[in-house]
């Protein structure tokens, strides 16, 4: 009887001692697998981006730790793109209002997005310079370059008068993207700056945006190819969507509604699709054509509705076709 309770007691104890050594060696592989000061990646962004009171955060998506913070929200965000090193990757700004007292210069491979109205990037006040621009504007390295789900406010009356700032301007920028923004009050001052402003640009998207309330032009593509602006509302711009030299762009699927003029092509831009857009309300042309150097353009399917002037057309070899226009 003895024996057998020896036997049981000495069963348990090597049952336990077992037990032990397995949860030591598993707490021992999470301990080399995540050793204090890193843990497992929290995010799919690079850096998240983030205010708490007057200071702005920018906390690692791999390891879960702050790396950059200050009270300049325009320093914190570019030491966060600047940290991605040469292959980019994702930085997301969290809800709140940043305001940015010098522009934000995004390279290639960069996505700089947010989670949607509630994330305000706000031009400060006489700051007189873009909010956001590619990082060499003047050689063509740029590329895949993704802004969206942005508020993009550019605050032009507080600007000085006459400043040509745009909330987004690219230069020989290619296979790039803006989405999801919502890009209000750039530059009302004479003759005032686009919100979106691209200059030798190739393979632009410029997708599902609301675009409102700004001096000049809604969307400016200069001496490019092949954008494609499709699925946005543009309301109360001077234009909506302005071509100058601009070479097989597809304009598709916007509204363009109580502005001066809702499309406009000048000077070269030729071949380009205006299609299916809703195009009402503007206080001069809807679509104007404006040079016979504006070769080959393509008017058709659009609803233009009350405009002063729907369609006027001094380009050469223009397809006016299936178009419905309503005073």
């Amino acid at each position: 009887m003895l024996k057998r309770r020896f036997a049981t007691i000495l069963l348990v104890v090597v049952f336990s001692v077992w037990i032990s050594i397995a949860l030591f060696a598993q707490l021992s592989a999470s301990s080399r697998k995540n050793p204090p000061g890193k843990v497992s990646p929290v995010s799919e962004a690079s850096f998240i981006v983030f205010t708490d009171g007057s200071l702005v955060y920018a906390r690692n998506g791999e390891t879960g730790l702050v790396d950059f913070w200050g009270s300049n929200a325009s320093e914190v965000i570019q030491a966060t793109i600047d940290g991605l090193g040469l292959h980019g990757g994702m930085v997301l700004i969290k809800e709140g209002s940043y305001v940015i007292s010098r522009t934000i210069r995004v390279p290639g491979n960069v996505t700089l997005s947010g989670v949607g109205f509630a994330t305000r990037l706000v031009l400060a006040d006489y700051a007189d310079q873009e909010v956001i621009e590619n990082k060499h504007p003047d050689v063509s390295v740029d590329s895949n370059i993704v802004i969206k789900d942005l508020q993009i406010e550019g605050n032009g009356k507080r600007q000085t008068g006459g400043a040509l700032v745009s909330a987004i301007f690219f230069s020989r920028v290619s296979d790039s993207r803006v989405e999801g923004c919502w890009i209000h009050d750039v530059s009302p001052g004479s003759p005032g700056a686009p919100a979106i402003h691209v200059v030798f640009g190739n393979n632009l998207v410029v997708r599902g945006n609301v675009i409102y309330d700004n001096r000049y032009a809604g969307v400016f593509l200069s001496l490019g190819r092949y954008a494609i602006v499709s699925d946005n509302v543009f309301v109360n711009n001077h234009r909506g969507v302005y071509l100058a030299n601009h070479v097989s762009g597809v304009v598709r699927g916007n509204q363009i509604l109580s502005g001066d003029e809702g499309v406009r092509m000048y000077v070269t831009a030729s071949y380009n699709l205006i299609e299916g857009n809703m195009i009402r309300d503007n206080r001069e042309e809807g679509i104007i054509v404006t040079h016979s150097s504006c070769v080959g353009n393509y008017l058709v399917n659009n609803y233009l509705i009350n405009n002063v002037v729907q369609i006027l057309d001094d380009g050469t070899d223009t397809v006016v076709s299936g178009n419905v226009e309503s005073p």
